[in-house]
């Protein structure tokens, strides 16, 4: 897939789809970058956001062609 991501301290993600036309930002303030917690976040952020994006965004688009 042509997606770009990197992660930081303390657990700061980012990622860039360009096939998809996405690109996003996640900021949680919890110790250490591999919490369960904020990983579980990241997942179903990531399923959330691109169910969101093909509902909104696609329609729309197709329409607009």
């Amino acid at each position: 897939s042509n997606k770009l991501k990197s992660g930081g301290m303390p657990n700061l993600k980012w990622w860039v789809d360009l096939k998809g036309g996405i690109a996003a930002t996640t900021f949680l303030q919890l110790v250490p970058p591999t919490d369960d917690v904020a990983e579980d976040f990241y997942e179903d952020f990531e399923v959330a956001l691109y169910k969101h994006v093909r509902k909104s965004y696609i329609p729309s688009l197709l329409a607009s062609l």
